[in-house]
């Protein structure tokens, strides 16, 4: 089967687009895990607002029952107040799409609380107003079962809040490990389409210039009257058959005197273009495939200077290609851009001999073009994937940490905030000193609740940390550094120009992971005792230099692999910020501690002023 130049870039085209489909629907599986996760995430966050909607009136409710059953009857409607409210709250819970398990939790507290309700209701038939007491002594079992059914309500809000907040946490965890898998996915996509592309590229490359090199090198033998000498090409493509034209051509002079027509018609049967040219630069002779290519008539290029069918950036070779050919004695597959009659530029692979007589006289220059347009073409469409990989990659994770934002927003904005107005008022109520008993629940419930709140912080700070947006990028790394120092001991200077630095959130949120990865990595692989971080505004550009007197490592070593902690490793970062429009560099020697220095733009006057 004849398997054309064309055919071979062409194939070599289709392997590329396939393993590009593969990546882009490895990256568009990722990206869909990933958003299936954190609508999870949300919905099991809107499971806790809900749960800490029905919890605090609930235990209100259950405490000041406690006062109704200690024989302060006057808190009757107080407690019907209460019940009410969690009557409301229980039927919007009932109608939120709880979980199985959840709903049967949920059920439970409905039903004693139900029974302390009633049973509240019960207990008020032996009291004795004019006391306010209760006086008969049916009222005692009647108060044990308002106990028992206070507990098993207490039990199971409390069991339901532990199991929402086990879910949340869960799969905040597994959404970590799904962002961490599809990163992986896409660099081991990624490295598998550059390893297929650079084996098909020297594939195709070896299969048009090896045989080109053996035509030429038959050529160099041939102009030294070695007429036996024939080109050994087995290839069946359009350089075979150049090669098969010059091996019959060379068979004929070596049996008899050639003619010019006969020569003309071996010329004619070339497959690529071939163009012979005088001393003078001028063109002596082509064949109909430069006609057809360049979409002149013979007569118009014959005569014409050479440097006509080069396009305007090959000026350096117009001007000295036929002394620095001469001087050479060849060009071997150089690539170079003709210029059409009608202003088209075409890629050509151009390769040139100088042609001499028997005793060494330079006669003629010989120029063969192969057009290479639709390798160019494929070449621009693979870089144009692989620019659009790099995007999708980068959008990835910016629409992870935006989600996070959001997350943490709603977290610290509802929760957060009803925790410590709920705090606030049953301090109050601990306050009042009402009973022992009473004053050792409300602790229970005071520690519960500030547990509750240390909490929600933690996660709030785990999913994006508030202090960036609330104070600023500067702010935010000095409180970065104190927990650094005051987790790891570490001395780290802090230094600023003090100018101001507008930041865009996606890079505010970059640099800030930057750095804290990068303090991250001095604590544990440095070995240093000493950090200085230094920002400063430099045009329109924020500059970041963090410098560490640890054991340094070879720049070249340097680590740009993914983390396997986080995901966000020095490659991450180096990715996100050249498509965002900075750089990252590393300067590090062993035993001379290391250098990174992050460049990123900053927000422009309009961005500022909107």
């Amino acid at each position: 089967m004849r398997i054309t130049i064309g055919r071979k870039l062409s194939i070599g085209f289709i392997i590329i687009l396939i393993v590009m489909i593969v990546m882009g629907v490895s990256s568009y599986i990722s990206l869909n895990k990933i958003k299936r996760s954190t609508d999870t995430i949300a919905q099991y966050a809107q499971e806790m607002k809900e749960v800490s909607k029905l919890r605090f009136p609930l235990i209100e409710a259950l405490i000041v029952n406690d006062y109704l059953v200690s024989g302060e009857v006057g808190k009757k409607g107080h407690f019907e107040e209460v019940s009410r409210v969690v009557g409301e709250v229980m039927h919007d819970a009932k109608s939120f799409p709880f979980s199985e398990e959840e709903k049967k939790l949920l059920m439970e507290i409905d039903k004693y609380f139900g029974v302390v309700k009633n049973k509240s209701h019960e207990i008020l038939k032996f009291a004795d107003f004019t006391k306010k007491e209760f006086t008969d002594l049916r009222s005692n079992k009647v108060i044990e079962e308002i106990d028992t059914a206070a507990a098993i309500v207490v039990d199971n809000i409390e069991g339901l809040d532990e199991l929402v907040r086990r879910n949340l946490i869960q799969e905040i965890k597994r959404s970590e490990r799904i962002k961490l898998s599809g990163n992986v996915t896409i660099i081991i996509t990624s490295f598998t389409a550059v390893v297929v592309g650079i084996i098909a590229w020297f594939i195709l490359t070896r299969s048009i210039t090896t045989p080109i090199h053996s035509l030429i090198s038959t050529t160099k033998i041939m102009a030294r009257g070695d007429l036996i000498q024939r080109a050994d090409v087995r290839s069946s493509d359009e350089i075979g058959d150049l090669a098969n034209s010059f091996n019959n051509m060379a068979e004929n002079l070596q049996k008899t005197t050639v003619s010019r027509d006969y020569v003309e018609n071996i010329v004619k049967t070339i497959a690529d273009a071939l163009i012979i040219v005088d001393l003078d630069g001028k063109i002596r002779t082509i064949n109909p495939v430069t006609v057809k290519l360049l979409g002149y008539k013979e007569d118009e290029l014959i005569g014409l200077p050479v440097s006509t069918i080069f396009a305007q950036e090959e000026l350096q070779f117009k001007r000295k290609g036929i002394a620095d050919l001469v001087e050479k004695d060849s060009f071997n597959n150089v690539e170079k851009s003709f210029l059409a009659k009608d202003g088209t530029e075409i890629p050509v692979l151009f390769s040139a001999k100088v042609m001499r007589y028997n005793e060494g006289k330079i006669r003629e220059i010989v120029c063969v073009a192969l057009d290479i347009t639709e390798r160019k073409q494929a070449e621009e469409r693979f870089i144009s994937y692989q620019e659009q990989l790099q995007s999708l990659a980068s959008e990835l994770s910016l629409t992870e940490e935006r989600e996070r934002r959001r997350i943490a927003s709603d977290l610290h904005d509802s929760i957060g905030q009803a925790l410590i107005v709920t705090k606030m008022k049953l301090e109050e109520l601990r306050e009042m000193k009402i009973s022992a008993a009473v004053d050792r629940l409300l602790d229970d419930i005071y520690k519960l609740l500030e547990k509750t709140i240390q909490d929600t912080r933690s996660l709030t700070f785990e999913l994006s940390p508030p202090v960036l947006y609330e104070l600023g990028f500067e702010p935010a790394v000095e409180w970065l550094i104190e927990q650094i120092q005051e987790q790891h001991g570490i001395v780290i200077d802090f230094m600023s120009d003090g100018r101001f630095k507008p930041l865009n959130d996606d890079i505010r949120v970059l640099l800030f992971k930057a750095i804290r990865e990068l303090l991250v990595n001095v604590v544990k692989h440095a070995d240093a005792q000493n950090v200085k971080i230094f920002i400063k505004r430099d045009g329109n550009n924020i500059w970041i230099e963090v410098e560490d007197d640890g054991i340094g490592s070879d720049t070249a070593e340097f680590n740009f692999s993914v983390s396997r902690s986080g995901g966000f490793g020095l490659f991450n970062m180096r990715e996100r910020l050249e498509h965002l429009g900075g750089h990252f560099e590393v300067k590090s020697e062993p035993g001379h501690g290391t250098q990174v220095t992050l460049v990123a733009p900053l927000k422009c006057k309009e961005e500022t002023i909107t």
